[in-house]
């Protein structure tokens, strides 16, 4: 039934990685370097440009990143400070995906990552919306239960599920967190994808794609999808 209903519902269906890879691709050419802030293992075939810049490296506080296949160089960040092993303006571009909802201090992660970058790069991030009710109930539930749902839902490994924070998962926070971190708002937009969390069963799919066809009726409503990206200008 949900294999019927992704080709009723959805039958030009592409998943928020791959839209947000695709930006990504876009804003980066032949000659840039460029960042994977919480780079992982390099699960996700979409964030693979390797060869198709001219140096991609990865950052991670996990040591699981030495595994990443996707970088020309891993690099282990490490607490307090979480400080990017890199020396000043050295970056053209720093993209991460689903990593920010983890971030115990948002501000310090930016002002880092303006550090790295080049006058005039750009940081582009994709994070849940906070008001979205995928994070809403996230949000209420321990560490264990995302382990679980991740596993029986997408078939991600226990060691891929990290505690969620939600301190930069808003516009207002990223715009008010952009504006002390020395960057400058290019652009803040959110999306609602195929409902995936929902697809475990098919009543629920038919409720959230129900959800989705409202969200995306009207600008004002845009406030409850699903996914936040963002593009900021280092000034």
């Amino acid at each position: 039934m949900v294999q019927f209903l992704d080709r009723f519902l959805y039958p030009n269906f592409k998943s928020s990685i791959t839209a947000f890879a695709e930006l990504v691709g876009k804003k980066t050419s032949k000659s840039s370097w460029v960042l994977d802030y919480g780079a992982g293992s390099g699960v996700l075939p979409q964030l693979n440009y390797k060869g198709k810049v001219a140096f991609i490296a990865g950052v991670d506080p996990d040591e699981i990143i030495k595994t990443n296949a996707n970088l020309d160089e891993a690099k282990i960040i490490t607490p307090p400070t979480y400080r990017i092993p890199y020396p000043d303006n050295t970056f053209d571009f720093v993209f991460s995906h689903s990593v920010l909802e983890h971030i115990e201090n948002p501000e310090d992660t930016f002002l880092e990552i303006n550090r790295v970058l080049k006058p005039g790069g750009s940081f582009i991030g994709k994070t849940p919306n906070l008001w979205h009710y995928v994070p809403l109930f996230a949000s209420l539930t321990p560490t264990s239960f995302h382990e679980y749902f991740g596993k029986k839902v997408f078939s991600r490994e226990p060691e891929d599920t990290y505690p969620t924070i939600y301190k930069c998962n808003t516009k207002r926070k990223v715009q008010k967190i952009a504006s002390k971190t020395n960057f400058k708002v290019d652009c803040i937009v959110t999306w609602e994808p195929r409902p995936d969390y929902l697809r475990f069963f098919s009543l629920f799919y038919i409720i959230g794609f129900l959800y989705e066809r409202i969200v995306n009726s009207t600008k004002y409503l845009g406030q409850f999808r699903s996914v936040l990206v963002f593009t900021l200008v280092k000034k």
